[in-house]
């Protein structure tokens, strides 16, 4: 029993220092008044994310929402956020939402080898946290609804239908 304990640890020892994930440090010092919830967004060309049809379709979501008691507007705590892919170029931003499913996108963004912020495993500690910046006013942008893909599909089937019914 006592070798397989010792030997299920070591299996987990190694794999956890072989990891190729990178923890990110990062917090805010401005969260915008309002402020709900929050995310980290890794974007593989650097430029902004995007949001359309109710969800990301430009950039990759790292980590868990982050709500509750870690946003205390204006800032939101210091944050541990596990990236598990090996990133080679791209930025990260931080996209914060209100309670009305609008967002806005932090001011800067974090360089995809910023060694100060980004360590090369979970077991290293992070040293300085990225602190990423927003307007404290700013125009919070709605989040597009899937609703009006949907219409335009439907749409497109009913002129495809009748046009078949006419053939």
């Amino acid at each position: 029993m006592n070798k397989t304990v010792l030997t299920a640890f070591l299996l987990l020892l190694c794999g956890v220092l072989s990891s190729q994930a990178v923890v990110i440090g990062w917090s805010t010092e401005t969260a915008p008044i309002g402020s709900a919830s929050a995310i980290l967004v890794y974007v593989s060309d650097g430029s902004a994310p995007v949001f359309t049809d109710g969800a990301l379709t430009k950039g990759v979501q790292i980590g868990d929402d982050i709500t509750g008691g870690a946003i205390f507007v204006p800032y939101i705590m210091p944050q541990d956020t596990t990236d598990a892919v090996t990133r080679n170029s791209g930025t990260y931003y931080v996209v914060v939402f209100n309670e009305s499913d609008q967002y806005v996108l932090s001011n800067n963004s974090l360089a995809w080898n910023n060694g100060e912020s980004i360590s090369d495993g979970e077991m290293d500690p992070i040293t300085t946290y990225h602190l990423f910046t927003f307007d404290q006013n700013p125009t919070w942008i709605p989040v597009p609804e899937p609703g009006t893909a949907m219409l335009l599909v439907a749409g497109a089937a009913v002129a495809a239908l009748r046009r078949r019914k006419r053939a």
